[in-house]
C-alpha cells in the first residue's frame, strides 16, 4: 500500500485495514512454517504495510485535539 492511499483513509477504514492486514500476516506466516508459501517477500511487504497503517494511525491520534 502506498502512503499516499494510506493518507486517503477514513479513521475505520484505516483501522479496519489494520485488522485485515494483521490477519493476512497471520496466515501469511503459517503458510510459511508449514512449507506452503512459495513467495516469501509477502511478509516483508505485510510488515512494512502494517508498519505504516500504524504509523498513520498515531500521527492522528496525536494531531487531534483533545476535549
Amino acid at each position: 500500500m502506498k502512503p499516499t492511499e494510506i493518507r486517503n483513509l477514513t479513521e475505520q477504514e484505516l483501522l479496519l485495514k489494520e485488522q485485515n492486514v494483521r490477519e493476512e500476516l497471520q496466515k501469511v506466516r503459517f503458510k510459511k512454517h508449514v512449507g506452503g508459501l512459495a513467495n516469501t517477500a509477502t511478509i516483508k511487504k505485510l510488515k512494512k504495510d502494517l508498519a505504516r497503517l500504524l504509523t498513520e494511525g498515531k500521527s492522528r491520534r496525536q494531531q487531534s485535539p483533545k476535549a
